[in-house]
């Protein structure tokens, strides 16, 4: 298989994320199905062989296998490797039957043009690209100044006139209304303080602790139901592994995916009959994955790439910040996990998260 008709893909392609969304585009299309999952960049760093890659054997070249797993998945893994380095490595799963020896070595020649752009946008980028940290808590520490200037002072006078507001008024709807709004300013407050620790990335013991995911995200379930009964949306909640302990901050992992269930019902505003499903398993590689779908309208293919940039937005109309999706990202990163996307115009999104399981 000739790999050359794969090079117009990376073309004029000038960042890591547009670089590994075109491989996986293309990767979905030899596979002839959805793929879900990740590739993970390591740019000229053997800090991967920490995680037992090189010791089982594919520290030789670039390697690609392709495993049956439960719940009717196959698996695709992928290893790249420069110098007996490995500079990125993915993990993709699809449903149906393993791939045919024809379409993976039409994934083996796009890996191994894909391996070549990946290279010489590593050795344009080293300068700034040493580490993910460097960028991501230069990211982190610009948003979290940001939102703690600018928030904290009307969160604290909101908080005083509700909770003036509570004791005031003896209707007792009222009264349990006053406290939810209170709650519901409190959660954003600690979130504000959560985002300064993470500026500094010295979270204390008591925002980090190693908790039950399912038993994070069932709180969040409850804390959204009055949202998504006032906007007509079904959330199914499938737990396929419930011991998926992680070793995170709970405001975190809550904000995120309240984050992501808000944009899924902007989403789904123009549908009949909407519906949000959360799915949480092990992915048997050490992770703990939240995948969140909805029935939505879907994502422009031209979009999908930018979605996860500062400032950046498909909601003009009515007033999106950009910063959404990115603050998403970010707070992902800094507990450690990952997020992908994956959507169709007219045909609904994933979002797929995964977190390192302790």
């Amino acid at each position: 298989m000739n790999g050359n008709e794969f090079i117009p893909l990376f073309v004029g392609i000038s960042e890591y994320e547009e670089l590994v969304y075109a491989f996986q585009l293309e990767l979905s299309k030899i596979i002839e199905r959805e793929i879900i999952g990740e590739f993970t960049i390591n740019p000229l760093d053997d800090s991967t062989q920490a995680n037992g890659l090189v010791d089982s054997g594919l520290s030789n070249s670039n390697k690609i296998e392709n495993t049956t797993s439960d719940f009717g998945y196959c698996h695709l893994r992928i290893i790249i490797q420069h110098s007996n380095i490995i500079i990125g490595y993915g993990v993709y799963s699809y449903l149906g039957e393993l791939i045919n020896a024809e379409n993976i070595e039409k994934a083996k020649a796009l890996i191994e043009i894909f391996t070549i752009f990946l290279l010489e946008l590593t050795k344009k980028n080293e300068s700034i690209l040493t580490t993910d940290d460097i960028t991501i808590k230069a990211s982190i520490s610009g948003l979290a100044s940001v939102i703690a200037h600018e928030v904290k002072t009307p969160l604290q006078f909101m908080l005083s006139k509700v909770q003036t507001m509570k004791y005031k008024y003896e209707d007792k709807e009222i009264s349990n209304d006053m406290k939810e709004v209170e709650n519901e300013i409190i959660r954003v407050s600690d979130l504000v303080h959560e985002l300064l620790s993470i500026t500094k990335f010295t979270l204390s013991d008591n925002n980090i602790a190693v908790e039950n995911l399912v038993t994070m995200i069932n709180q969040v379930v409850s804390l959204l139901s009055k949202e998504v009964i006032r906007n007509r949306v079904k959330i199914d909640l499938v737990v396929k592994d419930s011991l998926l302990n992680v070793q995170i901050s709970p405001v975190v992992i809550k904000q995120v995916i309240m984050s992501l269930v808000n944009n899924s019902i902007y989403a789904l505003k123009n549908i009949d009959e909407k519906i949000i499903e959360l799915i949480l398993y092990d992915d048997t590689f050490g992770n703990a994955v939240v995948m969140l779908k909805d029935n939505g309208d879907g994502i422009e293919q031209v979009d999908l790439p930018n979605i996860f940039k500062k400032g950046y937005t498909t909601k003009e109309a009515d007033g999106g910040s950009g910063l959404g999706l990115y603050a998403v990202k970010l707070f992902v990163k800094s507990i450690g996990g990952s997020i992908d996307v994956f959507s169709e115009k007219g045909r609904g999104t994933s979002f797929v998260i995964k977190i390192p399981l302790r």
